[in-house]
C-alpha cells in the first residue's frame, strides 16, 4: 500500500510517495520518541553508530528497503541492538498487515 503526500505545487515539487513499510517506520519512531527519556535517547543515539550513514538516512528520510537491511552485514545480530531491532520488526509486521487489509 502506498500513500500520497501533496505538497505546494511548483516546478520542483514532486508527488511523494511513502511505502506502507517506510510510513509505518517514521510514525512508530516518532511514538517512540514522545515516550522516552534522555537515557533512551541515548542508547537509541548509540545503537545508530552500528549502522552506516547510508541507512541512518534512509530512516530518517522514508528510504528504507527491508530487504537490504536484513541482508546487511550491520543487522547480522540485531538482538544486540534491542531499540533498532523493536522499530524495524514492528514497522515491518504493521506494513504486512497493511498490505492484507488493502485485500480485504
Amino acid at each position: 500500500m502506498i500513500s500520497k503526500l501533496e505538497g505546494n505545487k511548483n516546478k520542483f515539487d514532486k508527488d511523494l510517495y511513502v511505502d506502507s513499510l517506510n510510513n509505518n517506520l517514521q510514525v512508530n519512531l516518532f511514538n517512540e520518541i514522545l515516550n522516552w527519556n534522555s537515557d533512551d535517547f541515548a542508547e537509541f543515539i548509540r545503537e545508530l553508530e552500528y549502522i552506516s550513514s547510508q541507512t541512518a538516512n534512509d530512516l530518517i528520510f522514508g528510504n528504507v528497503e527491508m530487504r537490504k537491511l536484513l541482508n546487511l552485514n550491520e543487522f547480522k545480530n540485531l538482538r544486540k541492538h534491542p531499540m533498532l531491532t523493536k522499530l524495524f520488526f514492528k514497522s515491518y509486521i504493521m506494513s504486512k498487515i497493511d498490505s492484507l487489509k488493502s485485500f480485504l
